[in-house]
């Protein structure tokens, strides 16, 4: 026998505090089979569920119901204004499907919903929908003590973070990239970057001089390096198709005109007492005016031929590029799985899909029969992944096809 029962448990809300709220009014909830019926090891029932326009759920609102059968959990219903922002005119008219396990202690118990409301950081009790469904017709059941139902999960990612860091070397008192330069390989790697298209918001240039020399010069320096760097990063762009990239806003440019930090950190590594490194330390901290700050650490550290290697290094300039891997829309994976399913797809998966893209497409699919299809293909893609043997098994069980899906 088919029942109905009206969600007038959510009117209860106004003895939480929602007085001026009657929220869910004239909700309904169907369940069928009633009675549940087990085949073979496992219950599959649907509720349908139907929320009226106007019915008072309000924005950030989220309602949670968990049934139950003899104590025992069957799954979830969640209603989100997230989900549905637009409640109030439409109302909600969804059907939730559930498959489980039978276990012996859910037999003449009927479905019960435990409900909960969540709004404003808050979480409001409601009281329980109780008889929805009584369990179970159990002719030729089988028992399978813990065993569930669910489909494999996927690590597919709809973005992938790609950056690339490269550093542009000069010789002392030049501000001008060397032609050795860009065979590097950290700069022919941004040009592998560029030639992906990654969709790039941000690149960053930074020119550095090394601390000796006269800061006037130093300022030069620095500051030539970053322009010759970008100067040659635009030529690449251009020649990437990122003409549209090409703003004011895309490139941050800075300079740093004498490296002392690089100097102090270099130098810790370097067979000087302690006693000269801590006065480096402080010497570097204290704000002196750079030419007296370049007298005092040189004589320090015994004149500048003695860190020279250490200068060296310092006389750069690099590049940091961060964006995110060029990536299928939702549509355009579902579009080539449906066009498999159907028979109308030329080439194989395995080389249009990453592994995780297909798993992905998988769950995305929304009718079994079709997506036993793309699970094939998988299986014998990757004969050694046990996802698809599982979501096969599903689905043979939900088709009744016990002795199929436990094989």
């Amino acid at each position: 026998m088919r029942k109905v029962f009206q969600f007038v448990a959510f009117a209860a809300l106004i003895s939480v505090g929602f007085s001026s709220c009657r929220l869910f009014k004239g909700a309904t909830v169907n369940c069928t089979p009633d009675p549940i019926e087990v085949h073979a090891d496992s219950i599959q029932f649907q509720l349908k569920a139907s929320v009226p326009p106007k019915s008072g759920m309000k924005k950030g609102g989220t309602y949670i119901g968990e049934g139950k059968i003899g104590g025992v959990s069957v799954g979830k219903i969640v209603f989100s204004s997230e989900k549905y922002p637009n409640v109030k005119k439409t109302g909600i008219d969804t059907t939730l499907k559930f498959y489980r396990s039978y276990e012996a202690k859910m037999q003449g118990n009927s479905l019960l919903i435990k409900q909960d409301y969540e709004r404003k950081g808050k979480t409001f009790e409601l009281p329980d929908v109780e008889n929805l469904c009584e369990c179970c017709i159990t002719t030729s059941h089988l028992v399978y003590e813990g065993t569930y139902m669910l489909f494999s999960e996927h690590d597919y990612q709809k973005e992938v973070r790609a950056e690339r860091k490269a550093q542009f070397n000069f010789p002392k008192n030049i501000g001008e990239i060397q032609e050795g330069q860009y065979q590097k390989s950290d700069i022919t790697a941004i040009g592998d970057f560029l030639k992906k298209k990654y969709n790039t918001k941000k690149v960053i240039i930074e020119g550095f001089a090394s601390p000796e020399g006269p800061y006037k010069r130093n300022i030069e320096l620095s500051v030539a390096r970053s322009k010759q760097v970008q100067a040659w990063l635009t030529e690449q762009l251009k020649a990437a198709g990122y003409d549209s990239y090409l703003d004011s806003n895309f490139f941050d440019i800075r300079v740093t005109y004498a490296d002392w930090d690089g100097f102090k950190q270099s130098i810790q590594t370097q067979p000087y007492s302690q006693d000269v490194k801590s006065q480096i330390i402080s010497l570097v901290s204290a704000g002196l005016n750079p030419d007296k700050l370049e007298a005092k650490i040189m004589q320090l550290v015994g004149g500048k031929d003695k860190v020279e290697h250490i200068l060296a290094p310092l006389r750069r300039a690099t590049i940091y590029m961060e964006g995110f891997e060029t990536r299928r829309t939702d549509a355009e994976i579902d579009k080539i799985a449906k066009d498999f399913a159907a028979g109308n797809f030329t080439g194989t998966l395995k080389s249009t899909f990453e592994k995780e893209e297909w798993m992905y497409a998988v769950s995305r699919m929304p009718k079994p029969s079709k997506k036993k299809v793309l699970l094939e293909a998988f299986r014998d893609a990757y004969p050694s992944d046990p996802r698809a043997f599982n979501d096969l098994g599903v689905i043979a069980i939900m088709h009744g096809e016990t002795g199929a899906g436990m094989n």
